[in-house]
C-alpha cells in the first residue's frame, strides 16, 4: 500500500511527517477493519477528553464499535 509518497517529499519538519504516517497507519487500520475512519475520528476527538490515559488504547480503530454499523 502506497499512501501519501508525493505528500512526503514537502513535508520539511520530521516531527509533522511522523504524524502525517501515524494518521496514515490509524486510517489504514480502519480500512483493514472495514471501519468508517471519518466516523472514528469523530469519535476519538469527542471522546478523548474525557477519558483517562490508562483507557487511551480503546480509542484504537481495533477496540471501537461504530455504533451505526
Amino acid at each position: 500500500m502506497v499512501m501519501g509518497k508525493k505528500a512526503y517529499l514537502f513535508c520539511r519538519d520530521l516531527d509533522a511527517c511522523k504524524r502525517a504516517a501515524m494518521m496514515y497507519s490509524l486510517f489504514g487500520a480502519c480500512k483493514v477493519l472495514d471501519k468508517n475512519p471519518e466516523r472514528w475520528l469523530c469519535y476519538v476527538l469527542k471522546h478523548i477528553d474525557s477519558m483517562p490515559e490508562d483507557k487511551y488504547y480503546t480509542l484504537l480503530p481495533e477496540f471501537w464499535e461504530d455504533e451505526e454499523q
